[in-house]
């Protein structure tokens, strides 16, 4: 093989129904200088087996990774891999025209500012439509912007420069949620160079009940929701590299706008209830997770003030706008509190209007005047820990055996259990 080839990556789990079929795609490509890594999730997979007659042809490699990892570790190992200039994700259950990945490599040979040059997705088997997304060009900053407004995958099965690679900070270290982590490095990407559309269907998508896009949309909401907002958060930290300070505010409404809003042509794995109070819950999970977020460090809190709104064409909805003033508040909220000192009791009020308002965040209903409830499967607080003798949790739990679980932490020390009782 030739410095000039293709590394082809092909991330492997459970796909001995398909892999004979999509192995005999790449080998009757009309560009046949490339290598293929086949890197098999989990020693006991049974398709390690057919994955090992495959390596007849002296282009195909396998590699078994002991311990299943998820797709995100097996993918980013393959980046790591890579030793040619260009590098190819072809998933084990997909096909490709014969002239692809000659095209593609063309297509990148021309433009030497594109990272990245697709084509068209047609899916077949269970279901049958095409999917065309057009290119991603501008400064940085408009092309991260097109990349959060227009979330696809169709980039990632294309053909990516590797040297790209080496300006992108996705591909170090790990995450638990890994299912829209493949957004956040096409951002990435987005960042560094153009991305460019070949005019033609040239991948070929299978849709059957076993994919894994089925499965990740098949999760409850709440982790679906939590993915969501963790690949919103990283998208924005791209963002925020190419944007003056002083408009990361009015990023940050973008951003929410994006996550939370329907708007025409818009795909979203997890989408926020379209009412003001389901904006508002959104967000304030949103900000909860970015204050947990250590990417955020240098940025806690993330502003919230979004200025004059100019430098961005897509205005932020109106419930995103009232979103941001809340949290605001409670930010205000939350300083007076802090501020008090010396009382050997404090009380915070949860009552509509209260200040012990701005210590809820996720999970709870609209404030009554006796207080808030939990309208979630589980809600969270955010004690904080004045001068003062001690903190008191006053509430009545509605549950089955009368009793409900709080957990707590202090200083992001271990988790403790206490008891909420009824009465």
């Amino acid at each position: 093989m030739t410095n000039e080839g293709i590394y082809i990556a092909m991330p492997v789990f459970r796909g001995a129904d398909f892999i004979t079929e999509t192995v005999r795609s790449i080998q009757r490509q009309t560009f046949q200088d490339f290598h293929v890594v086949m890197s098999v999730d989990g020693a006991d997979d049974p398709t390690i087996e057919l994955c090992r007659s495959i390596t007849d042809d002296a282009r195909f490699e396998l590699v078994v990774r002991p311990e299943r990892g998820g797709w995100w570790k097996n993918f980013t190992s393959l980046i790591h891999g890579c030793d040619q200039p260009f590098f190819c994700y072809w998933q084990q259950d997909d096909l490709a025209s014969t002239g692809y990945l000659a095209a593609l490599r063309r297509e990148l040979l021309v433009d030497a500012s594109a990272v990245i040059a697709y084509t068209d997705v047609q899916w077949f088997g269970s279901q049958f439509h095409r999917d065309a997304i057009g290119d991603v060009v501008g400064t940085p900053l408009e092309r991260v912007l097109q990349r959060i407004e227009h979330i696809h995958f169709a980039p990632l099965r294309g053909l990516i420069r590797s040297d790209a690679f080496q300006m992108l900070t996705t591909t170090q270290g790990t995450t638990d949620r890994e299912c829209q982590r493949e957004f956040v490095f096409l951002t990435e990407l987005a960042a560094v160079g153009s991305f460019r559309h070949v005019e033609d269907a040239m991948y070929f998508k299978r849709k059957h009940e076993d994919a894994a896009h089925v499965s990740w949309s098949a999760r409850p909401p709440s982790e679906r929701r939590a993915e969501w907002i963790a690949m919103g958060l990283g998208m924005l930290r791209v963002a925020m590299a190419h944007t003056a300070p002083d408009q990361w505010g009015r990023l940050v409404g973008t951003v929410l706008d994006r996550l939370a809003v329907a708007r025409a042509d818009r795909g979203f794995f997890y989408q926020a209830s379209q009412d003001q109070a389901g904006i508002s819950r959104f967000a304030a999970e949103f900000f909860e997770a970015a204050d947990a977020d250590p990417e955020f460090a240098e940025h806690d809190p993330l502003p919230v003030n979004i200025g004059d709104g100019s430098g961005f064409e897509r205005p932020i909805h109106p419930w995103v706008m009232r979103a941001l003033e809340e949290e605001a508040m409670r930010r205000q909220g939350i300083a007076q509190m802090l501020s008090t000192s010396g009382a050997e009791k404090v009380s915070w009020s949860t009552a509509a209007g209260g200040p012990g308002l701005s210590l809820l965040r996720s999970g709870w209903s609209k404030p009554e005047p006796w207080g808030a409830w939990t309208d979630a499967e589980s809600a969270t607080i955010s004690i904080l820990i004045p001068e003062c003798g001690h903190i008191e949790l006053d509430g009545a739990a509605f549950a089955p055996n009368g009793t409900a679980r709080i957990g707590w932490s202090i200083d992001s020390g271990p988790i403790r259990d206490l008891q909420l009782c009824d009465g």
